[in-house]
């Protein structure tokens, strides 16, 4: 149930003129500081008007609006109001740079509180991913459908890499999606069979490719390569140009410009507005994933559990609570190996070669689809139980890097670290985090240095305390437990306290560190 200051924000929201009517909103969960206990209220954000709309229910004479501040968890905003302007008795409208113009966050409003349990109301981006059955027919038109778009990322790309000065010179104009997407529709008008194909999955092919050189030019990934056949079979739709019907409690029908009605495996309901869909070839066959957005409730009771990643045990939670794998995972890689030694015994080509590696590939996939499955389990029984969620910044990418090295500096022990790798990455530590982050309502990342070499007890970091891979007996104080339950101890405790990282050695003073 909502609390009783969302209703009285939905009230607010409709007298004030900043606020658009049809304009949805969220609530979302801001903890205050000791002093500012008193205060209870709802503020709303205008992100377009960089300004703060704040009402209060009880405002003290002597107190100042601009010593209110108000912070957020690591993944939430951060408030400081700088100036005020009194629009009437409780309203006031609060000037700040955090909104600043071309912000994605169009709208935000908070919930100022200092009762618990408290909620959070957050538009989230959630995926639905549903088993198409189409006839062969269609299957034909969705292969073409991919084989368009794979074609116009290809040549987009092509002309970007090779063509870009040529093109500069003779129009006066960058390629872009724009320039681009002018071109498709000559491209469109030439050939038929690019024709045949709708327009808004080219259009959003382009897209994705300005998207992905913008993501490279700031830093955050590679630059685009080419899309190969059997390896990227996918399209997409926007929102409002598909709609779902449901037939019978197993099954629905969806229908795809220029495809039709297709048969979906109808495994769960989809909840709140579709805003794009996606469909996708893969080694079991083809699906098509949802995109909506949807307000969820997110129940704070207040509770903080540390959470260690491991291989022997996947997760270890500050209580005590393993969460090990499940054996469909295990049974899978002993298939997988059996089937891929039949592959290497046939003859690369022939029939029974594709066969094969068709085998090898659906088990692969079955076997990625249980270790999902399993995170989002273990990851929503986690938030469910605990409002606070604190993890170690692991960089998973370089922890998985090769140690093979060069020919000059060849690595060591290069066959234990390729195991270490494919059993860090079987487990999956990074979807892990990336699921708990927005599940949780609260959630925190803290420095992983030394957390299983120190006793959760005194506080002393000694690697000889780490007797074996589920023992930890402390050398100075004798505290005994397992290995990775103390460590999660020393992972809630760094996110409850204001990091105070213990030293190498005993005698040392502790050194503060940043611990979000």
């Amino acid at each position: 149930m909502a609390p009783r200051c969302f209703d009285q924000f939905r009230d607010l929201r409709k007298r004030l003129g900043c606020f658009q009517p049809k304009r949805k909103f969220s609530l979302r969960r801001i903890r205050t500081h000791k002093d500012d206990a008193p205060f209870h209220g709802a503020l709303g954000v205008s992100g377009w008007r960089r300004q703060l709309i704040l009402k209060l229910d009880s405002w003290p004479v002597d107190a100042k609006l601009t010593k209110i501040s108000c912070k957020s968890p690591d993944s939430l905003l951060m408030f400081s109001f700088c100036s005020a302007t009194r629009l009437s008795h409780q309203l006031f409208a609060l000037e700040t740079s955090a909104f600043r113009p071309g912000r994605k966050v169009r709208f935000l409003a908070c919930c100022l509180t200092s009762a618990y349990p408290v909620y959070v109301f957050d538009m989230i981006f959630r995926g639905y991913t549903y088993a198409l059955r189409p006839t062969q027919e269609q299957e034909d038109m969705m292969a073409q459908f991919a084989g368009v778009c794979r074609l116009v990322w290809n040549l987009a790309l092509e002309q970007r890499r090779n063509h870009w000065r040529n093109y500069q010179a003779r129009t006066g104009n960058n390629l872009n999606y724009v320039t681009q997407a002018r071109e498709l529709t000559a491209l469109r008008a030439e050939f038929d069979f690019v024709r045949a194909v709708h327009v808004t999955p080219m259009q959003r092919t382009l897209k994705a490719l300005d998207e992905a050189y913008r993501r490279a030019w700031k830093g955050l990934g590679g630059y685009p390569r080419p899309k190969r056949k059997g390896v990227n079979e996918a399209f997409g739709f926007a929102g409002r140009e598909i709609r779902v019907e449901k037939l019978s409690r197993r099954w629905a029908r969806v229908k795809l410009p220029k495809i039709g009605w297709v048969k979906l495996r109808y495994n769960r309901a989809i909840e709140g507005s579709i805003r794009e869909a996606r469909v996708t070839r893969t080694a079991l066959g083809w699906q098509i994933s949802i995109g909506c957005m949807r307000d969820v409730a997110l129940p704070d009771n207040g509770m903080t559990v540390g959470v260690d990643r491991g291989v022997a045990v996947p997760l270890m939670l500050s209580d005590g609570t393993p969460y090990m794998l499940p054996q469909e995972v295990d049974r899978h890689e002993r298939l997988i190996r059996m089937a891929q030694g039949i592959a290497s015994r046939r003859r690369r080509g022939s029939r029974r070669w594709v066969k094969a590696q068709k085998w090898a590939a659906g088990l692969k996939a079955r076997q990625a689809r249980a270790r999902k499955h399993w995170a989002h389990e273990a990851t929503t029984d986690i938030t469910r139980r605990y409002g606070g969620v604190v993890v170690e910044r692991l960089r998973t990418k370089n922890m998985t890097a090769s140690a093979r090295g060069t020919v000059d500096e060849p690595g060591r022990n290069v066959a234990q670290k390729r195991g270490l790798n494919r059993a860090i990455l079987n487990v999956g530590w990074h979807r892990i985090q990336t699921m708990l982050a927005y599940k949780a309502a609260r959630f925190v990342k803290v420095d992983p240095s030394y957390t299983s070499q120190t006793c959760a007890s005194c506080g002393t970091v000694d690697g000889r305390s780490r007797e074996s891979q589920a023992v930890f007996v402390c050398t100075a104080c004798g505290h005994r437990d397992n290995a990775d339950r103390n460590a999660a101890v020393n992972i809630l405790n760094r996110g409850n306290t204001p990091g105070v990282e213990p030293s190498r050695r005993a005698g040392d003073e502790a050194r503060t560190v940043q611990v979000a």
